[in-house]
């Protein structure tokens, strides 16, 4: 690991700190952040300074910088192009667990500037070789990357070991998606978790930004359904059926909680379907302003379990309604494999 120097950002410090140790536990040996002076001239000017910059020259930097905000954005860019160009660095990985501009990814939207797709174009112009992100919010993220040249790697959240602890033991056990591009997450964690099925809904988001239900015939849906079965080897696989939530242990599993809104109404509609409990699964809590009264409302959920890929500070905890999960193993692993290619 001579040839590596590990920098971090300024969001999300205890992140950085567990993804470097679980690091080290896999390489065999201690790992420390070399030291970034986050600084700010009088006039809002950045003064951002690299301590140590002379060592950096041929060097693989790994870069830890979760993007919450613009500020973050643009420290994220101009680091990058610093380690690359200015310092002369041989290869550089960015790890960003959670980038602000994860919903930019519709092409078709023609009105709305195509933030994700330029913030890729930025990253690889900066020097950017390698970058990881946590659970994408859609396949637009590898698509860029490739389209620049960048080598991605999603790190997927793993709720199973926590799902496992919470859910009764012997339980009927239904992975609900509600949309098909949930499918394959919750078919990766049904695997984990004896004789369990995965379920799914049709949506899709229209320009008002509402969701609708995509309905289709039953031959269209076999034709879906025999897909994705062949596609993943799992044969558990159904369409949306009544008489499977009945008593049944429905787990909700998605890529982020925002105002929780649409996580809330589906958790009462499945209770009224005859649901004996319901347990929600997120990787990024965006947590906007009025989440808890939204998400809780007449609380539905038996369990709720967070990533911690955004720091969730005082307002936002909940005294115990919710289980925080680490995301560093992930990050962690697929970091390692990066470095041992």
């Amino acid at each position: 690991m001579q040839d590596y120097l590990f920098y971090c950002g300024k969001d999300n410090g205890s992140l950085s700190q567990e993804l470097l140790l679980k690091l080290g536990e896999y390489l065999g040996e201690a790992l420390r952040y070399e030291f970034i002076d986050f600084g700010i001239w009088r006039d809002s000017c950045p003064n951002d300074r690299i301590i140590k910059h002379e060592q950096i020259k041929g060097k693989n930097i790994v870069f830890f910088d979760s993007l919450l905000n613009k500020e973050d954005l643009y420290d994220c860019l101009s680091l990058s192009w610093a380690f690359k160009h200015q310092y002369a660095a041989k290869r550089l990985i960015a790890v960003n667990p959670f980038n602000l501009l994860r919903r930019c990814d519709h092409e078709e939207k023609k009105w709305e500037m195509q933030y994700l797709r330029q913030y890729m174009s930025f990253l690889a112009h900066a020097g950017v070789d390698d970058l990881i992100v946590c659970t994408p919010h859609s396949e637009a993220f590898e698509n860029y990357a490739k389209e620049y040249g960048i080598n991605f790697h999603p790190a997927y959240m793993d709720f199973s070991q926590d799902l496992k602890t919470i859910v009764p033991r012997d339980a009927k056990v239904v992975f609900y998606s509600p949309d098909e591009g949930s499918i394959a997450r919750a078919i990766a964690h049904a695997r984990k978790m004896k004789d369990s099925i995965v379920m799914f809904d049709l949506k899709r988001r229209k320009h008002n930004n509402q969701t609708e239900i995509i309905e289709l015939n039953a031959d269209e849906i076999s034709i879906l359904v025999d897909a994705y079965r062949q596609k993943f080897n799992f044969n558990e696989l159904h369409h949306v059926q009544e008489s499977l939530f009945q008593n049944a242990n429905i787990i909700m599993i998605d890529d982020e909680m925002a105002s929780g809104g649409t996580a809330n109404n589906t958790a009462h509609k499945l209770k009224n379907l005859g649901a004996k409990a319901v347990y929600f699964a997120f990787t990024h809590p965006v947590c906007v302003n009025g989440w808890k009264y939204t998400l809780f409302y007449l609380n539905p959920f038996d369990r709720i379990i967070s990533g911690n890929t955004i720091p969730r500070g005082e307002t936002n905890r909940t005294g115990g309604k919710i289980v925080d999960v680490s995301v560093a193993q992930v990050l962690a692993s697929v970091l390692y494999q990066i470095i041992q290619t």
